[in-house]
């Protein structure tokens, strides 16, 4: 499976890592530990979007400080390496026909977004083609939810969610 590159002055490199926001709060259902092995297990609610385009911060950007990209003081930041990101090979959806197709997953760069102007390490993960809009039920971005949420899982915690 080719992946789409798409090239410019702001090219995300393979070896970039990225910092995801998750939620603190236990309601949020973003993280839980396992009871029985204590381990943390991130969920794949770590990844919802709206426009189905997980946003990320590059750690470059942020002085690989997880601080600088917390929302809220109770957030917790995950990380992800941007090579891993490229390399889930899962992301599948069919037309109204049945036909099957592959989405193949990038990072690219997104500086400044009009709801964070001033977050120029701003980047989301995205795939190519676009979801197929016969997929109703968003079963291709739920794949990807849980394939990014299996490598941050692996990575574990950048910065701890602080609860009062």
């Amino acid at each position: 499976m080719g992946l789409v590159k798409r090239v410019s002055q702001d090219y995300v490199s393979n070896d970039e890592e990225l910092y995801r926001n998750v939620r603190g709060e236990e309601e949020a259902d973003e993280y839980y530990h396992d009871p029985n092995t204590k381990r943390l297990v991130i969920t794949s609610k770590a990844f919802l979007d709206r426009k189905k385009e997980p946003s990320v911060d590059r750690a470059k950007l942020k002085n690989f400080d997880p601080r600088n990209s917390l929302l809220r003081e109770n957030n917790g930041i995950i990380s992800l390496i941007t090579e891993e990101v490229r390399q889930i090979g899962n992301v599948r959806s069919n037309d109204q026909k049945g036909n099957e197709f592959s989405h193949a997953v990038d990072v690219l760069a997104d500086p400044n977004p009009p709801d964070d102007p001033g977050n120029n390490a701003h980047a989301l993960i995205v795939v190519e083609p676009k979801y197929l809009s016969s997929d109703k039920k968003g079963k291709a971005f739920q794949l990807l939810r849980r394939s990014l949420a299996r490598l941050a899982t692996e990575r574990g915690w950048k910065l701890e969610p602080q609860h009062s």
